[in-house]
């Protein structure tokens, strides 16, 4: 996850949007709405007052907050 914030922010993308593949039923207009609930934070999907976390909105703006699990990792420059 960290690698595609960071990919994102290079691209100069404000935020990141994750949906499993085999979500059934994914909204047309997920990432507006996530977006449009967000405030700058991580967002996660919701329905019948469920949390779907596979489908998010990220911010890029958390890559300054987000460190690699391994001290070997790598992140691209």
């Amino acid at each position: 996850m960290l690698a595609a914030l960071v990919w994102a922010q290079a691209q100069g993308a404000a935020a990141l949007v994750t949906a499993a593949v085999d979500t059934p039923f994914l909204p047309t207009d997920l990432a507006a709405r996530l977006l449009a609930t967000s405030r700058g934070r991580l967002t996660l999907a919701r329905s019948d007052d469920r949390a779907h976390p596979t489908a998010a909105l990220w911010p890029t703006a958390l890559t300054g907050t987000c460190r690699p699990s391994s001290p070997r990792a790598k992140l691209p420059a």
